[in-house]
């Protein structure tokens, strides 16, 4: 246990010691492991992480949080209140190598589901698509887009899937690997697998939207879950 004198090292009265929070925190004990940091107003105490876990930032770098070492952090997720088109999560902090972006929904109109980083609606994408349907095998490719493609639907359909990005370092484009089922509302299920690129060499990620092409709202289901590593 520190001594008051090595963590207070001004002469103070005997009652402004003892109301000082970190002292509070010192008497009050605790577990061998636990941490005391400051949280921009107080200090307060942060219990012991598990076995193997690393102290780490949160996603919003405002205070440190145990996490297991080399595990996925959730960085944020949106969810539609059943009258937007696009779904954002900003403000995901810089230095992620891989970025996993789960998402699911339905469409009350025909559409592509698109996503795009950074608000970025240029022509600076690129994507490869090959869609699966029982025995039927359908191919696609195009450059210079506005955004990655990750699924098609029409009213009704249910979808599902996950996008893995891959940020290599800040000067190379990041490049993206998705697999999407589709559950139409009157044929069989389908997959779509996509190798996409935004040929951005300068930024890290910092947002990640998806949208309906069509402008047309997602269900209040519609949900995305982004972690990083």
């Amino acid at each position: 246990m520190p001594t008051l004198s090595s963590i207070i090292p001004v002469p103070l009265q005997d009652s402004a010691i003892s109301n000082m929070d970190i002292v509070k925190l010192l008497n009050a004990g605790g577990a061998a492991g636990d941490t005391i940091y400051w949280n921009g107003s107080n200090f307060v105490r942060l219990a012991k992480g598990t076995a193997t876990q690393v102290l780490a930032m949160n996603a919003g770098a405002t205070a440190p949080t145990w996490t297991n070492a080399g595990a996925l952090q959730l960085i944020g997720s949106a969810t539609s209140n059943g009258s937007v088109s696009t779904l954002t999560v900003s403000g995901i902090a810089t230095g992620y190598k891989i970025l996993k972006i789960f998402c699911y929904g339905d469409f009350a109109a025909s559409t592509d589901l698109t996503l795009t980083f950074n608000g970025d609606s240029g022509n600076n994408y690129s994507d490869q698509i090959t869609d699966m349907q029982t025995t039927t095998v359908q191919t696609g490719h195009a450059e210079g887009r506005a955004n990655v493609r990750l699924a098609s639907c029409v009213s009704g359909d249910r979808w599902g899937g996950e996008v893995t990005v891959f940020q290599f370092s800040t000067t190379s484009p990041r490049l993206t690997s998705s697999k999407f089922a589709v559950l139409p509302a009157a044929t069989t299920v389908y997959d779509r697998l996509v190798s996409g690129k935004w040929n951005n060499s300068a930024n890290e990620i910092t947002s990640v939207t998806i949208s309906n092409s069509s402008a047309a709202n997602f269900s209040s289901s519609t949900t995305m879950v982004i972690y990083g590593m």
